[in-house]
């Protein structure tokens, strides 16, 4: 599903409770029926455990009571509290965007919405002219379909950054007409929740992708160790650090859920105007089916609360994917 979301930049909402400092704790069994109080027990210093940041960030920029708000967000969103379990899906604020576009009127020489595959990312169009200039595009996942960021380029003038790190993007790119612009830039690195090298696996049309099979497949497919960062490392070696990305595209085979988690506990907020993204995605609602994901709600409820509201999606519970395998284990595609 693809999200195209305007941003306003607003905090996480504030709430006056402060985190409770940790000293001894007095268990009572009152709860359960049970009047016998449990003596106080000395619990491990804090400074032991709570500073270790191994697998779970510390939001420093923070304080305590948005982190607490932050954890509410999260807690309720991956739990299904919420008052809207269809937050991740259902895109509530059509209205927003009076010129939606895939782009194929600028780059499909056939005309709009006759390319096919090339043009599937939504975006909103309003306020943005041709030629216009003095934007800033982040494409991640391309392959050998770099129309997306190639019509930001060619037709907006943007400064337009690709990422892939697939080897069928590297044989293909050097030799392929978008590499002659001079303002579009392929790095040949993907994007992640962390920085270093990461493992990937084959996947659909030659592509790669941190999903791997709930089931042994029949045949072993091909790995890979290929180098990712994350998107703050990426603006910061950029020199974009401060800059707000006007069109940030997300289609990544299954990465996106690590990508956007790290973001928003290392940035906070997007540092972006519009998003556009493909979930790749098993969990569901067993209430919902797939009109509902916690995994997918946690997220979406996230940027919702920072201000980025859903305007379009592709289809309310995507696509299967073709391959058997990916089928067989109820691996959903949306946009």
């Amino acid at each position: 599903m693809a999200m195209v979301i305007a941003l306003q930049n607003l905090l996480l909402l504030d709430v006056a409770v402060p985190l409770a400092s940790v000293g001894s704790i007095r268990a009572t069994g009152r709860h359960c029926g049970l009047e016998d109080e449990v003596q106080d027990k000395p619990v491990t210093p804090a400074s032991s455990y709570l500073d270790d940041e191994t697998n779970v960030r510390i939001p420093r920029g923070l304080t305590e009571s948005q982190r607490l708000r932050l954890l509410e967000l999260k807690v309720a969103s991956a739990t299904g509290w919420l008052k809207d379990p269809f937050v991740g899906f259902d895109p509530k604020y059509r209205d927003t965007c009076k010129n939606l576009s895939n782009l194929s009127e600028y780059g499909c020489a056939e005309g709009k919405d006759k390319c096919g595959g090339g043009y599937d990312h939504a975006i909103c169009l309003d306020d943005w002219s041709p030629g216009q200039g003095n934007c800033l595009v982040y494409d991640f996942g391309i392959r050998e379909n770099p129309e997306f960021g190639e019509v930001m380029a060619r037709t907006f003038n943007c400064e337009v950054h690709a990422f892939d790190p697939s080897p069928i993007t590297l044989k293909w790119f050097p030799t392929s007409e978008v590499a002659k612009l001079p303002n579009y830039h392929f790095h040949p690195y993907g994007v992640a929740g962390t920085d270093g090298i990461i493992q990937l696996h084959e996947y659909d049309w030659g592509q790669v992708s941190i999903v791997r099979d709930i089931y042994p497949p029949k045949q072993p497919k091909d790995f890979f160790n290929l180098p990712v960062k994350t998107l703050g490392t990426i603006m910061q070696e950029l020199g974009h650090e401060g800059r707000e990305i006007d069109m940030l595209k997300i289609d990544v085979e299954g990465s996106e859920f690590s990508v956007l988690e790290d973001a928003l506990d290392s940035l906070g907020c997007l540092p972006a105007k519009q998003v556009t993204l493909e979930w790749h995605h098993y969990a569901f609602d067993p209430r919902y089916g797939g009109g509902s994901s916690p995994s997918v709600n946690t997220i979406v409820n996230i940027m919702h609360a920072c201000g980025l509201k859903m305007f379009w999606r592709h289809s309310t519970t995507g696509w299967m994917s073709p391959e058997p395998r990916y089928k067989e284990a109820g691996l959903n595609d949306i946009r």
